[in-house]
């Protein structure tokens, strides 16, 4: 399944697997982290507070409990405000009445206390007992459940270590009287020097605390996956852009060549506009489209060069069917005669083309001024074709592929559908240049008046011609400016073909739109 998929979708495909697995990791690890960090602020949270309780503490025991000592012992009432615990259990008391503290708790929790509400749970007992097998744990923390909620604890060993605790502590009959009157004699006595009678704890709620947490856990993953989600559809622009349209115009003309189609549908301007663009970058698909441009240079040559072997063969073949037929018509040369005569042709006919035809090419006006290497150059780049007098040379509606320049004889030009004469043209003009342009099939037919001596050049060769002499383009061009009445008739075929982008340039500039199709087919 995978492997139908198209390129831009794999890779969504597997940016999404690693999107999905980064996020189940991210999402573990920084759950860990945030319970952790959410821990660690609880624990400073409860910290903070058993500080506060025991600033509370020995403020009562070191600046109150002196200044109210004696009342004690002479108040009917006892006086529970000089007790530190007392103290520090009604401040927190206070602080809770705060809507942020209310479920934040402090006891001393005493095995046998003086006060009944400080009378130690199951849990306080067993922290009371855990400090008393373990003199030297200074503190015990971690979390509880109770009521449903998550709480934070931070217990401390309570130990009497000052003498004057003994006094209210040790028997009844050392106590005050308004002790025993408020709390009586059974709770709080029998307590020794350095006992741990009891654990100083405080819980701190966590729920808030670990709920904040899980929001910014909830609101870093949602921002990681908007920016991954970002990320991922900026690569696959990008991707479609960069890679993907590259590709395009080359799995085009491949498969055209695999399909075995024409060096002109080969030849495409679209095609090869857009892989010309991708070859000019420095990149590695900007390589491979210079190597796959000049691999379509190199077949779309190849094959027209076959065609005009083909061509060529085709005239052969018909100048020896006349001459066979001329033979028959004479009534009896025999074919020792005939090979004799055909080499003899042969031979004159090579004889004349290394000899005349570079005068013939230099006859012709847009070549007078080639020197004798350029003229060797150019023969180099086509072939010469005899034709006799009334042979049809191209007709109209088929795909061109040839230039031709006429050296001697003439050709006329004409319209079948239409049976209209157009034109004639002599020694010196040269035709077939707008099929070639303008991508489109032939706008009418050209027969020879007379024997005729062409000479022929593929799109390749014409090509190789006008990068080499750049001057020959604007003469084309110019050319091109006398048939614009006759290509004006032809406008529905150029927008079939995706030629007549700007009709309004087409119209009121013609050279400069001539100029701009020179530049787009052959680049120059």
């Amino acid at each position: 399944m995978f492997k139908k998929l198209r390129l831009g979708l794999k890779f969504i495909v597997i940016l999404a697997i690693v999107f999905v697995t980064s996020m189940v990791l991210s999402g573990f690890l920084f759950s860990a982290t945030a319970h952790h960090q959410a821990e660690e602020q609880v624990a400073a949270n409860a910290t903070m507070l058993m500080e506060m309780v025991d600033a509370v503490r020995n403020y009562t025991n070191v600046q109150v409990q002196p200044l109210l000592i004696d009342q004690i012992d002479s108040s009917q009432e006892f006086i529970r405000e000089a007790i530190p615990s007392y103290a520090a259990r009604q401040s927190f008391e206070f602080l809770r009445k705060r809507k942020q503290y209310s479920d934040y708790f402090y006891k001393d929790a005493a095995l046998n206390p003086t006060n009944p509400r400080d009378q130690a749970n199951e849990f306080e007992t067993a922290l009371v007992r855990e400090f008393r097998q373990n003199p030297d744990l200074k503190e015990r923390s971690g979390f509880k459940q109770a009521e449903g909620k998550t709480l934070f604890y931070v217990a401390r060993p309570l130990k009497i270590q000052q003498r004057n605790c003994l006094r209210c502590h040790s028997t009844p009959d050392m106590a005050p009287r308004s002790q025993l009157a408020t709390y009586g004699a059974k709770g709080g006595f029998g307590w020794e020097m350095n006992q741990i009678v009891a654990a100083q704890t405080v819980y701190v709620t966590g729920e808030e605390v670990f709920q904040s947490y899980q929001h910014q856990l909830l609101l870093m993953l949602g921002t990681f996956a908007g920016i991954f989600a970002l990320m991922l559809l900026l690569i696959n622009l990008l991707l479609h852009r960069m890679v993907i349209q590259p590709l395009i115009p080359m799995a085009r003309i491949t498969r055209k060549i695999s399909l075995e189609e024409s060096s002109t549908a080969l030849s495409e301007a679209a095609d090869l506009r857009k892989l010309d663009k991708v070859a000019q970058r420095s990149d590695e698909l900007g390589q491979l489209a210079e190597v796959f441009r000049q691999m379509t240079s190199v077949i779309s040559n190849r094959e027209q060069s076959m065609q005009q072997l083909v061509q060529k063969l085709r005239y052969e073949t018909d100048n020896a069917k006349r001459a066979m037929a001329a033979v028959r018509s004479t009534g009896g040369m025999n074919i020792t005669e005939l090979i004799q005569r055909s080499r003899k042709s042969r031979s004159q006919s090579t004889l004349r083309s290394q000899t005349d035809l570079k005068s013939l090419l230099h006859s012709v006006p847009a070549f007078q001024q080639f020197s004798e290497a350029e003229l060797e150059r150019l023969i180099q780049l086509g072939y010469e074709i005899e034709l006799p007098a009334q042979d049809i040379i191209c007709r109209e509606d088929e795909l061109g592929n040839t230039f031709y320049i006429i050296l001697s004889g003439s050709v006329e030009f004409y319209v079948v559908a239409l049976d209209k004469h157009l034109r004639t043209q002599h020694a010196g003009a040269f035709f077939g240049e707008l099929a070639l342009l303008l991508g489109m099939p032939r706008t009418a037919t050209a027969r020879t008046v007379e024997p005729t001596v062409l000479f022929a050049i593929n799109q390749a060769g014409l090509q190789t011609l006008l990068q080499e002499y750049s001057h020959l383009a604007e003469t084309i061009t110019h050319q091109l400016n006398a048939y614009k009445a006759e290509i004006e008739h032809r406008k529905d075929i150029l927008r079939r073909h995706d030629l007549l982008h700007d009709e309004k340039t087409f119209s009121q500039n013609f050279l400069g739109w001539a100029r701009d199709r020179m530049r787009q087919v052959f680049g120059v």
